[in-house]
């Protein structure tokens, strides 16, 4: 049966006037919206002269605070160490991928595994850039500056938090590691930022559209 073009245009357009809700299921395969996590990709080094970090920036100064370390990789497992300035603000150090894509709506969790060579605190922010005035899309801020804070033992474990994209899909996100003001050295694996949508879902703000898992789409909507 065909329809008039009219017609499939309206239900098109209808389609965009009404706000995606998720259908409620187990979050299934999870998709890392990071690349490179386990810091063994054999690819172009993304800190010069450090192999296994491709897709990874490390960045000394940050906001002009200071800070002076060394990042290297051993056995796919990243460490930052040898402070010689720890700088005057956490974010004064910082190890970060950038162009990371956040839709507007969906909730996602960040995690990795992390050990310290002595307890010390770091943070991890998911935020804008400058044409973003810097948002923290993490929510959680507190001390020298935003993002999400950990206290990290001795002892490697796994570290996670949530947090809702409530502004306006961004394309050009960052994911950083701040680890500024303390000069215990720090070590990390398994890098994730994951979507906690159900498998096969269909996402959309009206202008972006992100599909998890190739999957028929599962999705019900509301006025």
């Amino acid at each position: 049966m065909k329809f008039p073009r009219l017609f499939l245009a309206c239900l098109f357009i209808l389609g965009f006037a009404y706000s995606p809700v998720v259908s409620a299921q187990a979050p299934g395969e999870a998709v890392n919206l990071l690349r490179n996590g386990g810091f063994d990709s054999p690819g172009a080094p993304g800190i010069p002269g450090v192999k296994g970090s491709e897709g990874w920036i490390f960045s000394l100064n940050g906001g002009g605070a200071g800070g002076q370390a060394s990042a290297t990789i051993d056995g796919g497992v990243l460490r930052v160490g040898d402070y010689v300035d720890p700088g005057k603000m956490i974010y004064a150090i910082q190890v970060m991928q950038a162009k990371v894509t956040l839709i507007q709506g969906v909730r996602y969790r960040l995690q990795f595994d992390a050990k310290a060579e002595a307890k010390r605190a770091i943070k991890v922010k998911v935020g804008g850039l400058q044409n973003r005035d810097w948002a923290d899309y993490t929510k959680i801020g507190g001390g020298g500056g935003d993002g999400v804070e950990f206290q990290v033992t001795t002892d490697m474990k796994t570290y996670s938090s949530e947090f809702q994209m409530d502004q306006p899909t961004d394309k050009s996100a960052r994911f950083e590691f701040q680890l500024g003001l303390r000069s215990s050295a720090v070590w990390i694996d398994n890098v994730r930022l994951t979507p906690l949508v159900a498998a096969g879902s269909l996402v959309l703000d009206g202008s972006n559209i992100g599909i998890f898992r190739r999957r028929a789409p599962r999705v019900r909507y509301r006025r």
